[in-house]
């Protein structure tokens, strides 16, 4: 037992393996074979950021162009929206306008109708050239009213 426990206590050595030139020259192969590769890698990668760099720039400038543009469209929708306050209120007035203008025509032609005379059964141009001589003649005949010497309204 004594030895197993002198085995267990004992570290445990690894045999080097024995380095020949022909092991060290194909390690160093094979260390240049990588060395190759990850120069490709970082090579790939310098690429694709210069890349990745062009196409940021690329937004960037895309970006620029698409907030002028925007800055245009607003600024254009505010004289639109500006001018059709104008025409909003220039309209309201024209209603209030239009609305004043209908009731003074139709006062008018309402105060026309009051004062107009009707005169039933006479025929259509009996009144011949002057209707107020005609007018002033029939009622004198018809209605015997004593003649006028003023102006008739």
């Amino acid at each position: 037992m004594d030895k197993i426990n002198i085995l267990l206590q004992s570290p445990i050595t690894k045999k080097e393996p024995r380095t020949t030139p022909a092991r060290v020259h194909d390690e160093e192969a094979n260390a240049e074979s990588h060395v190759a590769s990850l120069t490709k890698v970082l090579e790939e990668i310098r690429d694709f950021r210069k890349d990745t760099k062009q196409q940021l720039n690329d937004i960037k400038a895309e970006l620029t162009n698409v907030n002028a543009k925007l800055a245009e469209a607003e600024m254009r929708i505010e004289n639109v929206e500006d001018r059709v306050q104008n025409v909003e209120q220039v309209i309201s007035k024209m209603i209030q306008v239009m609305t004043q203008q209908e009731n003074k025509l139709l006062d008018q032609e309402g105060r026309s109708r009051r004062e107009n005379l009707r005169i039933y059964n006479v025929p259509e141009g009996a009144e011949g050239p002057s209707m107020m001589e005609f007018v002033q003649k029939f009622l004198r005949e018809t209605l015997e009213v004593p003649p006028h010497h003023g102006a008739w309204h």
